[in-house]
């Protein structure tokens, strides 16, 4: 059986790793600026990501909702204040960057299986009388 919560976890482990690595790439350096100013907004947004990294939160949606926020509000940043061809170009790299972090995972961790309301609910009922002492 698929478990709904490690998918979701490693997803954004996994692009949380390849978003804080220190490179030289504009649309990478954008990418983890929006990150950070997404974290330090406070609120939903912070709570949202505490919760979906310990655990608390297995739903992938949340995830999907998550990530590409934080995506949108760096393509906000990197096309302001005027969007320039270049700017243009590194925005259409961030969004490809994006979907690279996020499709290799869900083909690896099974999308039917990782978004299926059905597997989610028969794992949470396992796991609650494996756990019922």
């Amino acid at each position: 059986m698929v478990k709904p919560m490690s998918a979701t976890v490693n997803t954004l482990g996994d692009s949380f790793w390849q978003v804080l690595i220190a490179s030289t790439d504009e649309a990478k350096e954008a990418m983890r600026q929006g990150c950070f100013d997404y974290l330090s907004s406070g609120g939903f947004r912070t709570s949202g990501l505490m919760a979906l990294i310990g655990g608390m939160n297995p739903r992938p949606l949340s995830l999907f909702y998550h990530l590409f926020v934080i995506s949108l509000s760096s393509i906000g940043q990197l096309l302001s204040p005027f969007p320039t061809p270049l700017r243009v170009w590194h925005s259409l790299r961030l969004l490809d960057l994006c979907l690279k972090m996020l499709v290799p995972h869900l083909k690896a961790e099974g999308i039917g299986q990782m978004l299926s309301p059905t597997n989610a609910a028969a794992y949470r009922k396992s796991y609650m009388a494996a756990t019922v002492v």
